[in-house]
């Protein structure tokens, strides 16, 4: 255990860095756009750009040291107050741009749960109500909304109480606002999908672009401690081969392909007026 007087001596580098970058931001040294160099080389940040009422967008670019792949991660963000989670199954594995064209309202749609070769989903899937998959017993996160709210719980912790939609998924890389200690391979870098909530309780849906290179889970963690995310909780979905965003929405198109198709997939489904998320849980 360490000791509380030990807890400056052994902030991690990225936490550090975290730091810099939020003095900096607040002295009005660092506009949204301006670089900043982290632990795995040079960030460049567009900060939030909105696309319509609910929805921004971010780029995120980390340029390493020569000899190695930059990487770029694009993140969405959704308010709850306009947009709810669904669970998305087809009668069989599905492609993302294939669950936004054929999900009712749908405005975005991300590859979700690891699966075993013969295509069935590892852990909790809940989708409308009923638990389709059941828990495994690991260390890991569930992602889930119900009851007007949306959030990432341990699944040690986790409720399925008024769940409507939920999904396990591992390693959780950022808790109560802090990264998380303990993360297997951290610097093993992969393409990357993730979910997150921010501390107003809005939806982040974020996958690493391009065809090669990735992030490594330190990276991910580096970058949603970046001043603006604000992050509550963040969670590791399937990776690699699996990984796939499609996004249509306010004249905005965008789609990463997976080299896969996949059992589960979530979708962002857009409310009806008269309805809306109540933030936190």
């Amino acid at each position: 255990m360490t000791r509380p007087d030990s807890n400056i001596a052994r902030l991690s580098v990225h936490t550090a860095w975290a730091l810099v970058l939020a003095l900096l931001a607040g002295l009005g040294l660092m506009t949204p756009s301006a670089r900043a160099v982290g632990p795995g080389g040079e960030i460049e940040d567009t900060g939030w750009r909105r696309l319509a009422a609910g929805v921004h967008w971010r780029h995120v670019r980390l340029t390493r040291p020569a000899g190695l792949f930059p990487a770029s991660l694009r993140v969405y963000r959704f308010d709850p107050a306009h947009f709810d989670l669904r669970v998305v199954r087809f009668s069989s594995p599905a492609t993302a741009r294939q669950a936004l064209r054929g999900t009712t309202r749908a405005v975005a749609a991300i590859n979700a749960n690891f699966f075993n070769p013969r295509g069935r989903p590892l852990g909790l899937v809940i989708a409308q109500g009923r638990v389709v998959y059941r828990m495994r017993r690991i260390n890991s996160g569930v992602l889930w909304s119900g009851r007007g709210r949306v959030g990432i719980s341990h699944a040690s912790r986790f409720l399925a109480q008024g769940v409507r939609t939920a999904i396990q998924a591992w390693p959780r890389l950022m808790a109560g606002g802090r990264p998380t200690r303990g993360v297997k391979n951290p610097g093993r870098r992969h393409r990357r999908s993730l979910a997150g909530v921010d501390r107003a309780g809005r939806l982040l849906l974020a996958v690493t672009e391009g065809l090669t290179g990735g992030l490594s889970l330190r990276e991910v963690q580096t970058i949603f401690d970046l001043p603006g995310f604000n992050v509550r909780d963040l969670l590791n979905l399937d990776g690699g081969r699996s990984t796939q965003l499609s996004v249509r929405v306010g004249g905005h198109d965008y789609h990463l392909s997976g080299f896969d198709s996949v059992p589960v997939l979530l979708a962002v489904i857009k409310r009806p007026a008269s309805t809306g998320w109540r933030r936190g849980r």
